[in-house]
């Protein structure tokens, strides 16, 4: 039995585990309920041969790394995440469906359809004879940006991704793309300080921090560059009554860089706004609340996926013609960063990620699968 005929006399099976933990559901701030899916993955794929190792943390649901063949040399690696955005019974009380050729649910492409996709994939090149190490790296905090395992969490995908050839990150996918580059991310709080009195009374006397605030907002937003660094801020509170000058104000900003040196460049724009007092008599800071490093463009990367579109056109498995560079982040940057040729997308396909309209396309498990199996096959020695 090759690998393809592995793939689709077991896809069932691997179908059911796709569902089951799409059914544990798990935000990422409740660590008990995403330590129930981890829980989950870790039986299943001890159950197929695999070892893992689970990493714990204070505010963080545990990480986990699925070796097979761990003490061999360095193959490849898979990266996923457990989390979804959702709080449990977002999907109602039967919170996953199949409806014809799809799947809905919570996380069914962002990214349990990409955790089953990866153990697959390891599992019919194993049992196909493939003796070099593979891994898969699963995060529980990839939807906050890896904010509650903090560089902790970070430091585990670097250090376990490090060595390995290629890297292949199984967050949500789209029929005929691959990604090679994505976004980074910076998300931060502003907080203006005004000075209150009574609006009708003493208003000459008071200082409207929310004035203060929407002079900053506009010149923020207007920093943005097409095809470069944006800013946009979409959360304000403010005020305390309707009849008090407002005291104070805080918005949040989400900045998205390119590239590493982006991000001073980024933050020193956001400080020169938010030190000049443009309505005069407040004062305000801001405070970076999470940061995810972008995934860079790497020739690497980009010969990784040359090698994808060769395997999806002559094996027939799935036309891609162009790689493909997202405003969103992933996990994937840091792997990047470990030195390893990466690419992301390439879990299941499908749409409305981050809705409870979030659906996959069930044969998408048997195609990402393939896909990756046989690009590892076919991938040169780096």
């Amino acid at each position: 039995m090759n690998v393809f005929d592995y793939i689709e006399k077991n896809k069932d099976r691997y179908i059911d585990f796709w569902v089951n933990i799409c059914k544990l559901e798990g935000n990422s701030h409740n660590k008990s309920d995403v330590n129930s899916v981890v829980d989950y993955i870790e039986k299943f794929a001890v159950s197929e041969g695999f070892s893992c190792t689970r990493y714990s943390f204070d505010n963080a649901a545990d990480y986990i790394v699925i070796d097979a063949n761990p003490d061999s040399e360095k193959g490849h690696i898979y990266i996923a995440h457990s989390d979804t955005v959702f709080d449990k019974g977002s999907f109602g009380d039967e919170a996953v469906k199949i409806s014809g050729d799809k799947i809905y649910g919570p996380g069914v492409i962002d990214c349990k359809g990409g955790i089953a996709v990866a153990l697959l994939s390891m599992k019919a090149l194993c049992e196909n004879g493939y003796n070099k190490h593979l891994r898969l790296i699963i995060t529980s905090d990839e939807e906050v940006d890896n904010s509650l395992a903090k560089s902790e969490g970070i430091d585990i995908i670097k250090t376990m991704s490090a060595g390995f050839k290629s890297a292949f990150c199984c967050e949500v996918g789209k029929e005929g793309e691959i990604l090679v580059a994505r976004s980074g991310i910076i998300r931060l709080t502003i907080e203006v300080k005004g000075k209150a009195a009574h609006s009708g009374i003493a208003y000459f006397d008071g200082v409207n921090a929310i004035e203060e605030a929407s002079q900053k907002i506009i010149r923020i937003q207007k920093s943005s560059e097409k095809d470069g660094i944006t800013y946009s801020c979409n959360l304000i509170t403010g005020g305390e009554r309707i009849n008090i000058v407002a005291p104070k104000c805080s918005f949040q900003v989400d900045i998205r860089v390119k590239c590493a040196e982006d991000k001073e460049k980024a933050l020193s724009v956001v400080k020169e706004i938010v030190n000049t007092d443009y309505t005069g008599g407040t004062h305000s800071t801001f405070n970076i609340d999470s940061e995810r490093m972008p995934m860079e463009k790497t020739n690497g990367n980009i010969a990784l996926f040359e090698i994808i579109k060769e395997v999806g056109h002559k094996y027939q498995i799935e036309k891609i013609d162009n790689y493909c560079t997202s405003g969103g982040g992933s996990d994937a940057a840091y792997s990047v960063i470990a030195g390893v040729p990466t690419v992301c997308g390439i879990g299941t396909t499908g749409d409305f990620c981050h809705t409870t309209k979030e659906y996959a396309d069930i044969d998408s498990l048997e195609k990402r699968a393939k896909l990756i199996s046989q690009t590892i096959l076919s991938s040169s020695p780096r």
